[in-house]
């Protein structure tokens, strides 16, 4: 009789589970790609006004990014999610914490990126985790109320909205103030 010494997870991709055992090891992991969010200077992700506007303009603020230092892409939130459905199936809430934070961080950069796939990772978070288990998603939930700019017209993120009334309500509770419909 052999014995193979190996575990198979067949929906579980090899990378993500590289990160999962390298969270368990050293309480954190990293993805691949991305960019360096400056030390220096003001945060001016939140809106994207400041970004165009005059170059002193996140000064008023006057905060440092909460991100800054960080290696992020826009392509880091699907692993973050992904990671996270593993992470509950397994029980493990400090890499759910981590997945969690890594998500917002995301989102706090690079929210209005075209490269995001907002309505996919909607749809990930949504369907992958439990309905109790808020954590993913209201990070998610969180950022849709803070951008209306990404699903009040038309759109991947409005019709996903449109396709999962309960989530728009949590959203938008008010919907007949901000949709603009001709």
């Amino acid at each position: 009789m052999v014995y193979e010494k190996a575990i198979h997870f067949d929906d579980i991709d090899m990378y993500l589970m590289k990160h999962i055992l390298d969270f368990m090891y050293s309480s954190h992991y990293t993805l691949r790609g991305g960019k360096d969010v400056p030390t220096t200077g003001y945060c001016d992700h939140t809106t994207a006004a400041l970004r165009r506007g005059p170059i002193n303009s996140s000064g008023i603020f006057k905060r440092k990014c909460p991100c800054s230092g960080k290696i992020l892409s826009p392509s880091h939130l699907m692993s973050h999610i992904r990671i996270y459905t593993i992470a509950d199936y397994f029980g493990m809430s400090d890499l759910k914490t981590y997945c969690r934070q890594g998500t917002q961080d995301v989102l706090h950069v690079y929210w209005d990126d075209e490269e995001l796939d907002l309505a996919d990772a909607l749809e990930e978070a949504f369907i992958s985790t439990p309905e109790g288990d808020c954590g993913i998603r209201s990070v998610l939930v969180d950022t849709l109320k803070e951008h209306p700019g990404l699903w009040v017209n038309e759109g991947d993120v409005q019709d996903w909205l449109d396709d999962n009334p309960k989530v728009r309500e949590k959203v938008d509770p008010d919907p007949d103030t901000l949709v603009l419909k001709p």
